[in-house]
């Protein structure tokens, strides 16, 4: 023993909204890790450019002490997702890893992984979330960007699954597709961002999926939030 304190793991979902960030904070809380996935509260501003501008949107969080608000949420968590954190792809490459790096030096280790799934299911389900909650108003959309609210999450959709896959290519993230065999590939790659072996992590997920159990629709079917 050489004395070094252990560094606090926490696993960084980077996923978009309506991805499986749910199921995957469902399972995890049923391993007994902590999550957060809270979205924050945001100005009419902040909330039109998370739609139209994400890029400039994270990038003005970030140096804006969104770093130190990252941190804190890691430190105090084993999963964390949703809000910010699903626009942190839009950073530059060099920008994500100089969160890493900063949340290292804090003391905690950041495992990036990001759930995806097929764009236009993603977008679909988003539409009805901002229709359900009357998003185009709190984001003061004008009626043009109202009457292209489905075309703009497309293309947020779009761009944010080239820059997981992007980021995936460079080594700086593991992907969590939902379309295929859930119960294989998402436990087996979250045993290697955890200390969960991929058993649990398995079981952990087919008890999300019994939980909210449909027998008409498939596995991969019932994990989409």
């Amino acid at each position: 023993m050489n004395g070094t304190k252990q560094k606090h793991t926490c696993i960084v979902n980077v996923g978009l909204f309506r991805s499986g960030t749910t199921s995957l904070c469902e399972a995890a809380k049923n391993l007994g890790l902590k999550t957060n996935r809270k979205f924050p509260d945001l100005s009419q501003e902040e909330l039109h450019d998370f739609l139209c501008n994400p890029q400039t949107a994270v990038l003005n969080w970030i140096s804006n002490n969104g770093i130190k608000k990252i941190i804190c949420l890691a430190s105090e968590n084993d999963l964390i997702c949703d809000g910010w954190i699903a626009l942190l792809p839009f950073l530059p490459p060099e920008s994500l890893d100089h969160v890493k790096h900063n949340s290292m030096t804090a003391g905690v280790h950041l495992e990036f992984v990001a759930s995806s799934r097929d764009v236009e299911a993603t977008v679909k389900s988003e539409l009805q979330h901002w229709t359900l909650h009357n998003l185009e108003k709190k984001a003061g959309l004008d009626t043009n960007e109202r009457a292209s609210l489905e075309r703009c999450l497309h293309e947020r959709a779009i761009k944010h699954q080239r820059a997981i896959e992007s980021l995936h290519q460079l080594g700086m993230l593991k992907l969590l597709p939902l379309q295929g065999c859930i119960e294989g590939i998402w436990p087996k790659t979250l045993s290697l961002v955890s200390d969960h072996k991929e058993l649990a992590w398995e079981t952990a997920l087919k008890e999300v999926g019994r939980q909210n159990a449909n027998p008409r629709r498939p596995l991969e079917g019932i994990l989409l939030t």
